[in-house]
């Protein structure tokens, strides 16, 4: 049995199948930097940053107000997790701007699971505040892994976390 050879006589693919130019060369090299015990301490200490910077503006209501979210947002989630609460797939908001389509609407949260999830588990505030919180989080924690994976210590993917997190924030 003849195995593929490239230019330079070496074998295109693995014994297991498996190309092994199928990932780039410094993925693998970042993902074999990543120790999970430091790494743990990394995104423990990002999940606190977040809890202390995004906590205090949360349990007010004053932030609200200086945002599209109370007059659009929260009434539209809130609408959101009534209907599927009921068991009803909301096709027509009949309450907003005199009537309008809502499942055909991109902003109203319908099909985007977790705005679908805690909707429906939480009253119409909680559920917003709710939301920044885990999306902040997802931002901090995508970029923390990104930045281990490219090869970057612990901590310099803690402040590249908090800086992409932050940075829309701190305006």
């Amino acid at each position: 049995m003849r195995s593929k050879a490239g230019l330079d006589g070496a074998p295109d693919v693995a014994a297991d199948g498996v190309a092994p130019s199928a990932l780039p060369s410094g993925v693998l090299a970042g993902l074999r930097g990543i120790r999970f015990p430091l790494d743990l301490i990394g995104v423990l200490v990002l999940l606190v940053v977040t809890a202390l910077v995004v906590w205090p503006p949360l349990t007010q209501d004053w932030p609200l107000g200086r945002t599209d979210a109370l007059i659009y947002f929260i009434p539209l989630w809130g609408y959101l997790g009534e209907q599927l609460r009921a068991g009803n797939i909301p096709a027509w908001n009949p309450a907003q701007f005199g009537g309008m389509p809502f499942a055909g609407d991109p902003e109203s949260g319908w099909m985007y699971l977790p705005t679908m999830v805690v909707s429906t588990l939480l009253p119409a505030v909680a559920a917003f505040k709710t939301l920044v919180l885990v999306h902040l989080s997802l931002a901090a924690l995508g970029t923390y892994v990104l930045g281990r994976v490219l090869g970057l210590g612990m901590l310099a993917a803690v402040v590249a976390g908090a800086a992409y997190e932050f940075s829309a924030l701190l305006e």
